[in-house]
């Protein structure tokens, strides 16, 4: 997810798509609700599964059929943005604020973003999506050229406790490609090839229904 998403592209793989029709077009008027659907339902579904083994091992349910709304966090250049959605991609309700330009006050601008947009709600998880480029195994961003007050910081030891709630960090254009493969553009196909511009250029690459994370 970048800070504005302009271009889409979803090509085929190998020869082959996942269902016989080409995928829908995204039109510039309607771009707008369809990223605020992908930028907040990003959570990769074994997380969701987790979240649902867990309410239903309590005998809690958290939303309408067993399922639980999720709050998914856009860290970007120059903004935060932050949703929570429900199961079937319905944005519930946001906030927006300024990205702060060192470590400890980005770090609070994300905690409180979560907390202010989660308020009267019910929900199961948390997914930050950033910039750069990102060890997954353990949280940190090595390098986001536009974002350094991001850079070497373990985000899921310091955030996870503040938020208080099941915690997962992604690549921006990584989230933003898993949620246009399955509830976008993408959604029904067996692959995907995501391009973001915004503040910089990035992408993100789904085959055989696998979000391709590198090495």
């Amino acid at each position: 997810m970048q800070n504005v998403a302009r271009k889409l592209v979803t090509e085929r793989l190998g020869g082959r798509m996942g269902r016989a029709e080409a995928p829908p077009r995204v039109r510039p008027g309607g771009a707008r609700a369809l990223w605020l659907t992908v930028f907040f339902q990003v959570i990769p579904s074994s997380l969701v599964s987790r979240f649902e083994v867990r309410n239903l091992g309590t005998g809690r349910k958290t939303h309408a059929g067993g399922t639980v709304n999720l709050v998914g966090v856009d860290v970007g250049a120059t903004k935060i943005a932050a949703g929570v959605v429900s199961p079937e991609g319905k944005v519930l309700s946001r906030v927006r604020r300024p990205t702060a330009r060192t470590p400890e006050k980005l770090l609070s601008g994300i905690v409180r973003a979560v907390s202010e947009v989660r308020d009267g709600f019910e929900v199961g998880g948390v997914c930050v999506a950033v910039p750069g480029l990102l060890l997954s195994q353990e949280s940190i961003v090595v390098c986001s050229p536009n974002l350094h007050a991001i850079e070497g910081i373990r985000l899921k030891d310091e955030l996870e406790p503040e938020i208080q709630l099941p915690l997962t960090i992604e690549n921006d254009n990584s989230a933003a490609a898993w949620g246009e493969f399955r509830f976008g553009a993408g959604r029904g196909t067996n692959h995907l090839v995501f391009v973001g511009l915004g503040t910089g250029i990035g992408g993100g690459i789904v085959i055989h229904g696998q979000l391709l994370r590198g090495a």
